[in-house]
């Protein structure tokens, strides 16, 4: 071939200068994760614009991607190694920047140990039944730190036991949280009883409806001893 195709852009600013970058680096290879969030922190500062949705006006991606990726960039450098040395996908290291921003001491595991404990069951080579194969998993341990208060027992159990899987979690979770609304509907009844408040037809409907539930399981409990 006796010639390239080239394309020649004459005197761009900095930030248009970094858009046509990003353009032709998709187009050479798949980004690496701090390698993108880098690229596209530049992007907005030498474009002078402070939100991802504005950033879409330039490049093809998503609102949400570029928050995603500049999520890498905030993050301390501590995590970001620790990320890249456990050769972590974008998507696992998205999800575990955003789970560490809910994570707290639970008993005497401080946060650097539950982050090493669910590296652990993510890394290749481990066997644990309770190990972590999908990025999504790493939702359903945000949910329970953001609800710490109702899951602290349930998430200790988790942290101890390496056969857990995060589908059993959510599960224990599920049965703890619908005790507590018993638990809730239960002392209004009893705050209604005490202040000698009638109920309305829905409430008395719903509480007939909640005692014969308990019943028919009790029932069912007994048939099968």
């Amino acid at each position: 071939m006796d010639q390239l195709p080239c394309l020649i852009y004459q005197n761009l600013e900095d930030g248009d200068l970094e858009v046509r970058r990003f353009e032709m680096q998709i187009i050479r290879r798949s980004w690496k994760p701090m390698e993108r969030a880098n690229a596209l922190d530049k992007m907005r500062r030498d474009l002078g614009v402070q939100s991802a949705r504005e950033l879409t006006e330039y490049i093809p991606m998503s609102a949400s991607a570029i928050r995603n990726s500049l999520s890498l960039k905030e993050e301390h450098s501590h995590y970001s190694d620790l990320w890249s040395a456990h050769e972590l996908n974008e998507s696992f290291q998205v999800e575990l920047n955003s789970l560490k921003r809910s994570l707290c001491k639970i008993g005497d595991t401080d946060v650097d140990e539950i982050i090493d404990n669910i590296l652990q069951r993510i890394i290749p080579g481990n066997e644990h039944k309770g190990k972590i194969k999908n990025s999504k998993e790493i939702r359903i341990l945000r949910t329970a730190f953001k609800e710490v208060s109702l899951y602290e027992s349930i998430i200790a159990d988790y942290l101890t036991d390496f056969d857990m899987t995060t589908a059993e979690l959510k599960e224990r979770m599920i049965h703890s949280g619908n005790t507590v609304a018993i638990e809730k509907i239960t002392n209004w009844y009893t705050q209604k009883l005490s202040t000698k408040s009638s109920l309305t037809d829905k409430e008395g409907q719903a509480l007939d409806m909640l005692v014969e539930l308990h019943r028919t399981a009790q029932e069912k409990a007994k048939a099968t001893v």
